[in-house]
Protein backbone atom coordinates (compact mmCIF):
# COMPACT_ATOMS: atom_id res chain seq x y z
CA UNK A 1 0.00 0.00 0.00
CA UNK A 2 2.79 2.43 0.68
CA UNK A 3 6.23 3.38 -1.01
CA UNK A 4 9.45 4.89 0.19
CA UNK A 5 10.57 7.14 -2.57
CA UNK A 6 13.32 9.30 -2.57
CA UNK A 7 12.82 13.32 -2.90
CA UNK A 8 15.18 13.81 -5.57
CA UNK A 9 13.33 10.94 -7.91
CA UNK A 10 10.03 12.24 -6.78
CA UNK A 11 7.59 12.76 -9.68
CA UNK A 12 3.85 12.43 -8.83
CA UNK A 13 1.29 12.26 -11.72
CA UNK A 14 -2.11 10.26 -11.36
CA UNK A 15 -5.14 10.92 -12.90
CA UNK A 16 -8.12 8.61 -13.57
CA UNK A 17 -6.73 6.00 -16.42
CA UNK A 18 -10.93 5.89 -17.61
CA UNK A 19 -10.66 9.52 -18.60
CA UNK A 20 -9.77 10.15 -21.84
CA UNK A 21 -7.84 13.32 -22.86
CA UNK A 22 -9.75 15.06 -25.63
CA UNK A 23 -13.19 13.33 -24.94
CA UNK A 24 -16.07 14.05 -22.83
CA UNK A 25 -15.30 13.79 -19.18
CA UNK A 26 -17.73 13.39 -16.37
CA UNK A 27 -15.11 12.86 -13.34
CA UNK A 28 -15.90 12.40 -9.92
CA UNK A 29 -13.05 14.81 -9.04
CA UNK A 30 -15.74 17.49 -9.60
CA UNK A 31 -17.01 18.26 -5.97
CA UNK A 32 -20.19 18.95 -5.66
CA UNK A 33 -19.70 22.74 -4.34
CA UNK A 34 -17.21 23.17 -7.61
CA UNK A 35 -18.10 25.42 -10.12
CA UNK A 36 -16.95 26.01 -13.46
CA UNK A 37 -13.51 27.88 -13.13
CA UNK A 38 -14.96 31.01 -15.33
CA UNK A 39 -17.60 31.21 -13.04
CA UNK A 40 -15.17 32.43 -9.67
CA UNK A 41 -12.34 33.82 -12.07
CA UNK A 42 -10.84 36.70 -9.83
CA UNK A 43 -9.88 39.61 -12.18
CA UNK A 44 -6.67 41.83 -11.67
CA UNK A 45 -7.34 45.02 -10.10
CA UNK A 46 -4.50 46.41 -11.25
CA UNK A 47 -2.37 47.20 -14.92
CA UNK A 48 0.66 45.34 -13.49
CA UNK A 49 3.40 44.16 -16.02
CA UNK A 50 3.31 40.60 -16.33
CA UNK A 51 5.99 37.97 -18.00
CA UNK A 52 3.15 36.09 -19.92
CA UNK A 53 -0.05 34.41 -19.23
CA UNK A 54 -1.23 31.20 -20.16
CA UNK A 55 -5.21 29.73 -20.81
CA UNK A 56 -5.95 27.32 -18.61
CA UNK A 57 -8.14 24.51 -19.49
CA UNK A 58 -9.76 22.14 -17.64
CA UNK A 59 -10.21 18.44 -18.34
CA UNK A 60 -11.29 17.43 -14.83
CA UNK A 61 -8.40 14.86 -14.59
CA UNK A 62 -5.89 17.49 -15.37
CA UNK A 63 -5.06 20.88 -16.22
CA UNK A 64 -3.53 22.23 -20.06
CA UNK A 65 -1.59 25.05 -19.91
CA UNK A 66 -2.35 26.70 -23.37
CA UNK A 67 0.44 29.61 -25.02
CA UNK A 68 3.30 27.23 -25.84
CA UNK A 69 3.87 27.12 -29.83
CA UNK A 70 7.25 24.43 -31.15
CA UNK A 71 10.25 27.13 -32.29
CA UNK A 72 10.95 24.55 -35.43
CA UNK A 73 7.35 24.31 -36.83
CA UNK A 74 5.12 27.31 -35.51
CA UNK A 75 2.37 24.65 -34.29
CA UNK A 76 0.69 25.11 -30.88
CA UNK A 77 1.37 22.92 -27.95
CA UNK A 78 -0.57 22.52 -24.87
CA UNK A 79 1.00 20.77 -21.98
CA UNK A 80 0.06 19.24 -19.00
CA UNK A 81 0.94 21.79 -15.72
CA UNK A 82 2.11 19.48 -12.88
CA UNK A 83 3.28 20.96 -9.41
CA UNK A 84 4.05 17.41 -8.99
CA UNK A 85 7.03 17.22 -11.22
CA UNK A 86 10.32 19.60 -10.70
CA UNK A 87 11.21 19.38 -14.33
CA UNK A 88 9.49 20.17 -17.40
CA UNK A 89 9.82 17.98 -20.29
CA UNK A 90 8.46 17.01 -23.71
CA UNK A 91 6.83 13.29 -24.19
CA UNK A 92 9.35 11.36 -26.90
CA UNK A 93 8.08 9.51 -29.77
CA UNK A 94 7.70 6.01 -28.06
CA UNK A 95 8.58 3.68 -30.97
CA UNK A 96 11.72 5.92 -30.97
CA UNK A 97 15.27 3.56 -30.14
CA UNK A 98 17.80 6.33 -29.18
CA UNK A 99 17.58 9.23 -27.38
CA UNK A 100 16.30 12.88 -28.80
CA UNK A 101 17.77 16.44 -28.59
CA UNK A 102 15.92 18.72 -26.73
CA UNK A 103 13.13 21.21 -28.35
CA UNK A 104 12.74 24.68 -28.23
CA UNK A 105 9.22 26.03 -27.58
CA UNK A 106 8.43 29.63 -27.64
CA UNK A 107 6.17 31.33 -24.69
CA UNK A 108 5.48 35.77 -24.56
CA UNK A 109 8.49 35.95 -27.57
CA UNK A 110 10.94 34.02 -25.45
CA UNK A 111 12.66 30.47 -26.42
CA UNK A 112 12.89 27.89 -23.56
CA UNK A 113 14.87 24.56 -23.82
CA UNK A 114 12.36 21.14 -22.92
CA UNK A 115 14.19 17.80 -22.43
CA UNK A 116 12.43 15.06 -24.58
CA UNK A 117 11.62 12.10 -22.27
CA UNK A 118 9.91 8.53 -23.07
CA UNK A 119 7.85 6.35 -21.44
CA UNK A 120 7.26 9.10 -18.09
CA UNK A 121 3.57 9.80 -19.41
CA UNK A 122 0.77 8.35 -21.82
CA UNK A 123 1.77 8.87 -25.15
CA UNK A 124 -1.63 11.38 -25.60
CA UNK A 125 -0.04 13.73 -23.46
CA UNK A 126 2.47 16.06 -24.99
CA UNK A 127 4.24 17.07 -22.21
CA UNK A 128 4.87 18.67 -18.78
CA UNK A 129 5.22 21.90 -17.40
CA UNK A 130 6.90 21.68 -13.92
CA UNK A 131 8.48 23.56 -10.94
CA UNK A 132 11.52 23.99 -12.84
CA UNK A 133 9.39 26.75 -15.39
CA UNK A 134 8.62 28.87 -13.13
CA UNK A 135 11.52 29.17 -10.37
CA UNK A 136 12.24 32.65 -10.48
CA UNK A 137 8.41 34.03 -10.38
CA UNK A 138 5.33 33.75 -9.25
CA UNK A 139 1.92 33.18 -10.46
CA UNK A 140 -2.05 34.35 -10.54
CA UNK A 141 -4.25 31.98 -11.35
CA UNK A 142 -7.83 32.62 -11.61
CA UNK A 143 -10.69 30.60 -13.51
CA UNK A 144 -9.10 30.08 -17.27
CA UNK A 145 -6.18 32.67 -16.75
CA UNK A 146 -2.73 32.08 -15.28
CA UNK A 147 -0.29 35.25 -15.07
CA UNK A 148 3.16 35.00 -14.71
CA UNK A 149 5.43 37.89 -12.75
CA UNK A 150 8.94 38.30 -12.18
CA UNK A 151 9.88 37.09 -8.63
CA UNK A 152 11.00 40.61 -8.20
CA UNK A 153 8.04 42.59 -9.05
CA UNK A 154 6.15 44.25 -6.45
CA UNK A 155 2.90 41.99 -7.29
CA UNK A 156 5.05 39.22 -6.34
CA UNK A 157 6.77 41.02 -3.15
CA UNK A 158 3.09 42.52 -1.93
CA UNK A 159 -0.03 40.64 -3.31
CA UNK A 160 -2.63 42.16 -0.83
CA UNK A 161 -1.40 45.25 -1.79
CA UNK A 162 -3.17 44.52 -5.34
CA UNK A 163 -5.67 41.70 -3.67
CA UNK A 164 -6.84 43.22 -0.82
CA UNK A 165 -6.63 41.13 2.75
CA UNK A 166 -9.10 38.27 0.75
CA UNK A 167 -6.28 36.51 0.10
CA UNK A 168 -5.15 34.21 2.61
CA UNK A 169 -1.65 32.93 3.59
CA UNK A 170 -0.91 29.37 3.66
CA UNK A 171 1.49 28.09 5.98
CA UNK A 172 4.23 26.45 4.21
CA UNK A 173 7.04 24.29 4.17
CA UNK A 174 9.97 23.22 1.35
CA UNK A 175 9.88 19.27 0.55
CA UNK A 176 13.67 20.38 -1.44
CA UNK A 177 12.02 21.22 -4.71
CA UNK A 178 8.11 20.98 -3.90
CA UNK A 179 5.79 23.01 -1.76
CA UNK A 180 3.72 21.32 1.21
CA UNK A 181 0.62 23.03 3.45
CA UNK A 182 -0.43 22.53 6.52
CA UNK A 183 -3.71 20.72 6.88
CA UNK A 184 -6.48 19.68 9.02
CA UNK A 185 -8.78 16.55 7.81
CA UNK A 186 -11.16 14.45 10.41
CA UNK A 187 -9.97 16.57 13.52
CA UNK A 188 -6.33 15.81 13.07
CA UNK A 189 -3.23 17.93 11.76
CA UNK A 190 -0.72 17.00 9.12
CA UNK A 191 2.21 18.85 8.56
CA UNK A 192 3.04 17.97 4.56
CA UNK A 193 0.36 18.03 2.26
CA UNK A 194 2.47 17.92 -1.22
CA UNK A 195 -0.05 20.74 -3.34
CA UNK A 196 -0.10 18.82 -6.91
CA UNK A 197 -1.81 20.17 -9.91
CA UNK A 198 -0.99 17.03 -11.52
CA UNK A 199 -3.17 14.82 -9.33
CA UNK A 200 -6.55 14.42 -10.41
CA UNK A 201 -7.62 13.32 -6.86
CA UNK A 202 -6.24 14.24 -3.17
CA UNK A 203 -4.77 11.53 -1.44
CA UNK A 204 -5.13 11.93 2.35
CA UNK A 205 -5.14 9.33 5.54
CA UNK A 206 -8.40 7.33 6.41
CA UNK A 207 -7.85 5.20 9.45
CA UNK A 208 -11.62 3.99 9.54
CA UNK A 209 -14.97 3.50 6.90
CA UNK A 210 -17.09 5.69 9.26
CA UNK A 211 -17.90 8.94 7.24
CA UNK A 212 -16.85 8.11 3.73
CA UNK A 213 -18.70 6.60 1.22
CA UNK A 214 -16.89 4.36 -1.45
CA UNK A 215 -17.55 5.40 -4.70
CA UNK A 216 -15.31 2.63 -6.93
CA UNK A 217 -12.16 1.08 -7.96
CA UNK A 218 -9.92 3.68 -10.07
CA UNK A 219 -7.21 2.68 -12.32
CA UNK A 220 -4.35 5.75 -12.38
CA UNK A 221 -1.58 6.52 -13.81
CA UNK A 222 1.44 7.06 -11.60
CA UNK A 223 4.58 8.62 -13.13
CA UNK A 224 6.35 6.66 -15.74
CA UNK A 225 3.19 5.59 -17.01
CA UNK A 226 2.57 2.99 -14.41
CA UNK A 227 -1.07 1.62 -13.76
CA UNK A 228 -2.23 0.86 -10.26
CA UNK A 229 -5.35 0.21 -8.84
CA UNK A 230 -6.66 2.60 -5.98
CA UNK A 231 -10.20 3.20 -4.11
CA UNK A 232 -11.79 6.16 -4.85
CA UNK A 233 -13.96 7.38 -1.41
CA UNK A 234 -16.42 10.61 -0.92
CA UNK A 235 -16.63 12.10 2.51
CA UNK A 236 -18.51 15.27 3.36
CA UNK A 237 -15.72 16.46 5.85
CA UNK A 238 -13.88 19.32 5.64
CA UNK A 239 -10.29 19.64 4.72
CA UNK A 240 -8.72 23.22 6.27
CA UNK A 241 -5.76 24.48 5.05
CA UNK A 242 -3.71 26.56 7.74
CA UNK A 243 -3.21 29.99 6.99
CA UNK A 244 -0.62 32.18 9.00
CA UNK A 245 -3.76 34.22 10.87
CA UNK A 246 -4.11 30.89 12.48
CA UNK A 247 -7.90 30.31 10.53
CA UNK A 248 -8.19 27.82 8.47
CA UNK A 249 -9.55 27.58 4.63
CA UNK A 250 -12.16 25.36 4.72
CA UNK A 251 -12.95 22.73 1.71
CA UNK A 252 -15.56 20.56 1.82
CA UNK A 253 -16.80 17.89 -0.27
CA UNK A 254 -13.57 15.87 -0.70
CA UNK A 255 -12.93 13.13 -3.16
CA UNK A 256 -9.74 11.06 -2.26
CA UNK A 257 -7.56 8.06 -3.20
CA UNK A 258 -6.85 4.87 -0.85
CA UNK A 259 -3.78 2.38 -1.49
CA UNK A 260 -1.49 5.37 -2.55
CA UNK A 261 0.41 7.51 -0.51
CA UNK A 262 3.93 8.40 0.47
CA UNK A 263 4.64 7.17 3.53
CA UNK A 264 8.35 7.61 5.54
CA UNK A 265 9.25 10.42 3.42
CA UNK A 266 12.58 11.47 4.13
CA UNK A 267 12.41 15.09 4.90
CA UNK A 268 14.80 17.67 4.31
CA UNK A 269 17.21 19.12 7.17
CA UNK A 270 14.93 16.57 9.58
CA UNK A 271 16.39 13.65 11.27
CA UNK A 272 13.02 11.58 11.68
CA UNK A 273 10.74 10.86 8.49
CA UNK A 274 7.23 11.47 8.30
CA UNK A 275 4.10 11.08 5.53
CA UNK A 276 3.47 13.28 3.31
CA UNK A 277 -0.14 13.44 1.55
CA UNK A 278 -1.42 14.89 -1.57
CA UNK A 279 -3.61 17.56 -2.26
CA UNK A 280 -4.84 17.68 -5.90
CA UNK A 281 -6.72 19.33 -8.55
CA UNK A 282 -9.89 18.51 -7.22
CA UNK A 283 -8.90 21.35 -3.92
CA UNK A 284 -6.71 23.50 -5.67
CA UNK A 285 -9.03 24.44 -8.67
CA UNK A 286 -11.99 25.21 -5.93
CA UNK A 287 -10.42 28.75 -5.34
CA UNK A 288 -8.05 31.67 -7.25
CA UNK A 289 -4.33 30.80 -6.32
CA UNK A 290 -1.16 33.12 -5.94
CA UNK A 291 1.54 30.88 -5.71
CA UNK A 292 5.32 32.25 -5.14
CA UNK A 293 7.62 29.79 -6.50
CA UNK A 294 10.58 31.90 -5.65
CA UNK A 295 9.76 32.81 -1.83
CA UNK A 296 7.90 29.25 -1.12
CA UNK A 297 5.12 31.54 -0.64
CA UNK A 298 1.39 30.19 -1.66
CA UNK A 299 -2.18 31.77 -0.75
CA UNK A 300 -5.92 31.25 -1.96
CA UNK A 301 -8.58 34.02 -2.72
CA UNK A 302 -11.81 33.80 -0.22
CA UNK A 303 -13.57 36.82 -0.07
Amino acid sequence: MHQKIGLKLFLLFIFAANIGCGKEIKSPSVSKDKEPLSSFSQKLPFDQKWIGKFRVEDKESHLLLHGFTEASSGNPLALLWDTGSDVSFLSGTPDSSVSQAPQELIWSGNRYPFSVKKGIIPDEMKGIVGLDFFRETCIWWSGEDLYVFHHSSVFCERPQAYLSTSLKTLVTKRLGAYAAVTFRFLGKQYEYGLLDTGSSFCILPKETDEKFEFLRKETVILAGNRRKEAELFHTEESLGLATNSGVFQEYSDIHLLTGISLENFLLPREKDRGDVWVVGLSILRKRPLFWDFSRNRIAVFSP
